[in-house]
């Protein structure tokens, strides 16, 4: 499973992965919230995933650049649930 995620400057998903990395918990499975979220903000789908992840890519980190950063995952999943 491919989840690209956005990574603004404040709270970071670049931290947070790395966190996750020198915790070792980027290894064992874990459970993930995924959102999906309206043109508002609302929250219209949500999904819980428990896995493991497998490949971080955490792109290109161009200061000179207005485009927004991303950060991509690939998750092997064991289980998926959409709760809504």
């Amino acid at each position: 499973m491919v989840v690209e995620l956005y990574d603004p400057i404040g709270p970071s998903t670049t931290r947070a992965l790395m966190d996750m990395i020198h915790t070792d918990i980027v290894y064992n499975s874990s459970e993930f919230i995924l959102e999906a979220l309206d043109r508002t903000g609302v929250v219209v789908e949500r999904w819980i995933i428990t896995g493991i992840i497998t490949q971080i890519d955490f792109g290109e980190f161009n200061v000179s650049s207005d485009g927004i950063n991303t950060v991509q995952i690939i998750i092997k999943p064991n289980h998926c649930l959409l709760s809504f």
